[in-house]
């Protein structure tokens, strides 16, 4: 927390500034780490490899362990039914893009097969918009990470569930269809060349990850990547 007085010509800092979950600037806009090294006294932050980035840069840090790691790995699979969840996000725009390479994965998988159901998780906040969503599809949005758990795989478009899924021990794809614009405007200032969260968390690639604005490249990645892992989930093709 900081505390600020306005001053003329600007404003001034009247007590010790402490920023919980800073700004991902190891991501993008690396120039703010000079108003955090001006204005901030000490970094707090939950992953790993962002800590070792802000010590790194000079920035005094400190490193609180995450308390969802033991929360999650708590839950132990209740249903063990045939399911694959999908989880296309949390903001309306991004559920709605990533929405079309789901549906498109659904209408391709069940002209080979339909023995195996598929559930999309969604946040209790977004119930009540008005997404397109497929008959067959199950949908929940009460009890995520019971929901996430009694899955065999997990179709994943948010960085935050992705590292959820990694630290329950959940097989995952990650998938994100972003906009035409953002995807080639904005990745000239992205500084990393590893966007999934989980494996940033864990510092490996364990977590397969196929980004693209084009729905049909995507769906047909997720579909032929699920093919090949299916045997290796105990699920017959």
């Amino acid at each position: 927390m900081c505390w600020w007085s306005r001053t003329s010509p600007g404003w001034s800092k009247i007590g010790p500034g402490y920023y919980f979950l800073p700004p991902q600037i190891w991501a993008w806009a690396g120039f703010r780490k000079y108003f955090i090294k001006k204005w901030v006294d000490q970094v707090i932050s939950v992953f790993p490899f962002e800590y070792r980035f802000y010590k790194k840069v000079g920035i005094e840090t400190f490193y609180f362990k995450n308390p969802l790691l033991s929360h999650l790995k708590s839950y132990r699979r209740r249903d063990f039914r045939c399911r694959i969840g999908l989880m296309p996000g949390s903001r309306f725009d991004q559920i709605k893009r990533n929405l079309v390479v789901m549906r498109k994965l659904i209408k391709e998988f069940y002209k080979f097969k339909n023995n195996i159901e598929f559930c999309l998780i969604l946040y209790d906040r977004v119930d009540s918009l008005k997404v397109q969503i497929p008959a067959q599809i199950k949908v929940i949005t009460q009890n995520r990470y019971q929901a996430m758990k009694d899955c065999d795989l997990l179709i994943i478009s948010s960085g935050t569930a992705s590292l959820e899924a990694r630290i329950m021990s959940i097989p995952q794809i990650f998938v994100h269809r972003p906009a035409v614009f953002d995807y080639y405007f904005f990745r000239r200032f992205i500084r990393i060349k590893e966007y999934n969260l989980a494996n940033l968390y864990f510092n490996n690639r364990d977590v397969p990850a196929y980004i693209s604005p084009d729905s049909n490249y995507l769906s047909e990645k997720l579909f032929n990547h699920i093919q090949d892992i299916l045997p290796s989930l105990g699920l017959k093709w």
